[in-house]
């Protein structure tokens, strides 16, 4: 991995020597320039795609600043990095593989999805939409600025027509101008804040500090919180044309649903339930398992698919909402075991989505809905000495008096 990072640092620098040399010639230069400059972008792009997988806040600092890449010649341009600045959805998933929690995220940005890298205070972030996100992108990896907005640079505020000691930001896709530091101050702390709320809708936030989105919609019955009040949760059955039929019977899943509502009933003292719905049909994937087998990453194109194939059994049937997964609190999509993927569950940290590797144990099912409340995994220390507090070993998953560890339902 260091090796890796290296290496695509390396060829970043040579480019960046380019563009030197190229901002210096003269006329006369430019056309040899421009031929070396095509090569050298081409091979920094493979380098920056690495980069921005193995080190995603070196990368955006790699980035050529938006106002110098209307300079450069259109066979180089073309090869650099796309830059994102738009609201999206940033999707995080959470399983436990070997000694430690995975984590994948995805951001979706007007119809496309991103494999999304992060950093800073995003390491911690569960899933939002709505979200102001900020980065730079090669083919489908993304790295993701850990700020919710991005201060432009002199030559993109002169296109702006702005004074260039004029302090102008874009929020997503919005451009912003505070007139005073106090207002800048204000507003990047309400655009954090917006951001720090229960659920996963981040309200907007305009000059000035409020707030003026809504609350978390995903719900016809949704109380105002995230996290306690009544829950609905909509279960899709799904299945594959090389391996025909549900998982599980509506009865097995209604009983694990029943198990898992009886256990947050009890865990929260009646301030958390969970109703469970299961849509009639069985829902057919459009590729076979097989594929879906050859790689665990296929597990977001699955549950991405069974989604849309349960919003479009509702628009079949009436269309009134009753089987469509954004109208609910939670989904989980229950599947017969899928081999790579290494889990029995995987929930989107803060998010809806649940799925369900050949299981609906009240065990699982309360794990995974624990991932949508927020939560992460219970883990212990294990010392080495005499000491609790002294050196020693992080346990992940380890707490086995708590469902999200080791421990079960009952």
């Amino acid at each position: 991995m260091l090796f890796r990072s290296a290496a695509a640092l390396v060829k970043a620098r040579e480019f960046e020597d380019w563009l030197t040399a190229w901002r210096r010639a003269e006329v006369a230069e430019t056309p040899a320039l421009a031929s070396t400059g095509a090569r050298l972008a081409s091979e920094r792009r493979a380098a920056l795609k690495d980069l921005i997988e193995l080190d995603p806040k070196r990368a955006l600092e790699m980035a050529v600043p938006a106002g110098l890449r209307r300079e450069l010649p259109p066979a180089v341009a073309v090869l650099l990095e796309e830059r994102i600045d738009d609201r999206g959805e940033l999707e995080v998933s959470v399983w436990h593989r070997g000694d430690a929690a995975h984590y994948d995220r995805v951001a979706r940005i007007n119809g496309r999805a991103y494999r999304a890298f992060v950093f800073g205070r995003r390491a911690n972030q569960p899933s939002k939409s709505g979200l102001p996100l900020h980065g730079v992108a090669i083919d489908d990896a993304l790295a993701v600025d850990e700020m919710p907005y991005r201060l432009l640079d002199d030559a993109e505020k002169a296109g702006a027509g702005l004074a260039v000691d004029a302090p102008a930001l874009v929020v997503g896709p919005e451009l912003l101008t505070p007139a005073t530091a106090a207002e800048f101050t204000a507003l990047t702390g309400a655009l954090l804040a917006a951001e720090s709320s229960p659920g996963p809708r981040v309200a907007e936030v305009r000059l000035g500090g409020s707030g003026t989105g809504t609350p978390a919609t995903a719900a016809l019955t949704s109380a105002p919180s995230w996290i306690n009040g009544a829950k609905r949760v909509l279960y899709l059955k799904i299945d594959f044309s090389d391996d025909a039929g549900a998982a599980f019977t509506d009865a097995e899943i209604q009983a694990g649903a029943a198990a898992t509502n009886d256990y947050y009933v009890a865990n929260s003292q009646g301030k958390t339930t969970f109703a469970a719905t299961i849509v009639p049909a069985t829902l057919r994937m459009p590729k076979p398992k097989s594929y879906y087998e050859t790689s665990g990453s296929t597990n977001n194109e699955l549950y991405t698919a069974a989604r849309d194939a349960a919003k479009a059994y509702d628009a079949a049937n009436g269309g009134s909402g009753a089987w469509d997964p954004d109208k609910f609190d939670r989904y989980i999509i229950v599947h017969k075991r899928i081999s790579v993927y290494l889990y029995g569950g995987v929930a989107q940290l803060g998010g809806a989505r649940i799925g369900l590797n050949n299981t609906v144990s009240a065990g699982t099912a309360g794990h995974e809905l624990g991932h949508t409340q927020s939560l992460a995994h219970s883990h212990y220390w294990l010392p080495s000495g005499t000491s609790p507090v002294g050196a020693g070993s992080h346990i992940e998953y380890g707490d086995v008096f708590d469902i999200m560890g080791g421990g079960g339902s009952a």
